[in-house]
This record gives C-alpha cells, structure tokens and sequence, in this order.
C-alpha cells in the first residue's frame, strides 16, 4: 500500500508540474513560491506529528471517503482544463463559461499541497539527528526548484501544448484510478 501511495504522489507532482507548465514564467514562479510559503507555513505543524498519526489517517474510512472526494474533484477539474484548451470547445462564450475557463487556467492543483505534507512528515523521520527548521527549509527551497525548474523543463523539453496537455489528461486519468485503489480499503 505504501508504494502505491508513493506512485499516486508521483503522479500528482507531475499533473502539477505540467499544469504549472501552462503559466506564463512569472505565474511559474508565483506558483512556485506559494508552495514554498505553505511549505514554511506547515512546518511547525508537522513537527507536531507522530508517525501514528499519517498511519491512522491512511486506514480511517471515513478520512478516506472525505480524501477521494478532493482527489477526484482536482483530477476532474485538470481533465476539464485539458478540454478547455481546445478551441471547439469555447463556442458561444458566456460569461459563465469564460470565470470557468479563467478558474481552470489559473487554478494550480492543491493535492500537491497533500504531497508535501507527507513528503514533510516522512522526512523528519528519516532524516534523523537534523534540526526540524533546516529540513523545513531545506524543504522549502527544494519545493520552489522542483515546481520552477519542473514546469520550464517540462514546457522546453515537450514544446508541443498538446503533448503536455495528452500527458496532463493522462495523469489525471492515473490519479482517479490511484485515488480509487488507494481510498477503497
């Protein structure tokens, strides 16, 4: 279960990294430094946690149920995004279509948030005899060049827009059937 947990968490970064990829570079870098900001943010709170807790959280059914439903709701929005890219499918634009388009482009994905909570809290317990706020900052810093560097070097390795959103719906697809496995206990 635990190396599922770790693909379905791969599979996040890599929707959010492409996602992020369709920024301009300074929406780049303002996604990147948000997440490093919640990273700072969250990090005295993840101090706080024992093991027992993240454990308890993975088995509890009802956390489960409650976790699925943001899981699929971000995969649904990422895939309607990809949709949304397509030219045919603006025709007739209302204003109701034009604040869900404007929500789809600039929304980043918040699972990844989840990402870095676990990924915070496994640290701390494997990087024993080190300063809690140096990993925090250590984390942080790694946050910001993993998000900016991961959507330029996305955007430069893949040039074709309709590449990147293939994989993006890809990976959405993935994070529904990972997210369904990993919440059906």
């Amino acid at each position: 279960m635990e190396y599922i947990l770790y693909i379905f968490m791969l599979f996040i970064t890599l929707s959010t990294l492409l996602k992020t990829g369709f920024h301009p570079w300074w929406g780049i870098l303002i996604t990147a430094l948000l997440y490093a900001l919640f990273t700072l943010y969250i990090g005295s709170w993840a101090t706080e946690q024992s093991k027992a807790v993240l454990n308890n959280y993975l088995i509890s059914r009802p956390a489960m149920l409650n976790a699925s439903i943001g899981i699929t709701s971000e995969a649904v929005a990422m895939t309607a995004f990809c949709f949304d890219c397509f030219p045919g499918m603006r025709s007739r634009p209302t204003f109701f279509k034009q604040a869900v388009s404007l929500f789809l482009h600039i929304y980043p994905g918040f699972l990844f948030a989840g990402v870095i909570c676990i990924a915070l809290m496994q640290s701390f317990y494997k990087i024993a005899g080190v300063d809690f706020q140096t990993i925090i900052n250590t984390m942080a810093l790694t946050v910001f060049a993993l998000i900016s560097g991961g959507a330029i070097g996305f955007r430069l390795l893949l040039k074709e827009k309709s590449l990147r959103l293939e994989m993006l719906f890809i990976a959405s697809l993935s994070i529904i059937l990972l997210g369904i496995i990993i919440t059906g206990n």
